[in-house]
């Protein structure tokens, strides 16, 4: 479920080259402000995030592909940072929009990936950005914890029932 982010279709190579262009512009704007752990917990969370929503909202047999998922995780924690710095957002939201409607609109393309990536990004991010200071760093690791098990809890009993 973490894997797929590290791998690609090589069907649609300018899909590949927007997911690495947007993970290019997002890591650069976001990784000096959360650190590195926090970054690649964003990413890595909003990955499985995505396997998880793909298994809840299309057929929980199917594979996927790509690293929109974590894409789309950093684009909600890029919106999660400037709605807590009190920026203007607006644009991210936009951006937000097309690229969820370029996902619904292509053929191949996960867009339950995209959701699951978003909601996951901005769980972690809101975690991070609701606990800011030197001293909030066992309620961000505790939250982050949080996070993860949310997503297993909600892995496991989407196994479970396809047991059933």
């Amino acid at each position: 479920m973490i894997t797929a982010g590290f791998a690609h279709s090589e069907s649609n190579v300018f899909h590949v080259l927007l997911n690495m262009y947007s993970l290019y512009i997002f890591g650069n704007l976001l990784e000096p402000l959360l650190g590195r752990l926090r970054f690649l917990s964003i990413w890595l969370m909003s990955i499985f995030g995505g396997s998880v929503a793909v298994m809840y909202l299309n057929t929980p047999d199917t594979w996927v592909l790509g690293a929109s998922s974590g894409v789309f995780g950093l684009m909600a924690a890029y919106f999660v940072v400037l709605r807590a710095v009190g920026d203007n957002s607006r644009g991210m939201i936009g951006l937000i929009a097309i690229n969820l409607v370029f996902g619904f609109l292509m053929p191949s393309v996960s867009w339950q990936a995209h959701l699951g990536g978003l909601f996951a990004g901005g769980a972690m991010t809101a975690v991070y950005a609701n606990n800011r200071g030197a001293n909030k760093t066992n309620a961000q690791l505790e939250g982050a914890i949080a996070v993860f098990l949310v997503f297993v809890g909600l892995t496991a009993y989407r196994m479970q029932t396809m047991l059933l």
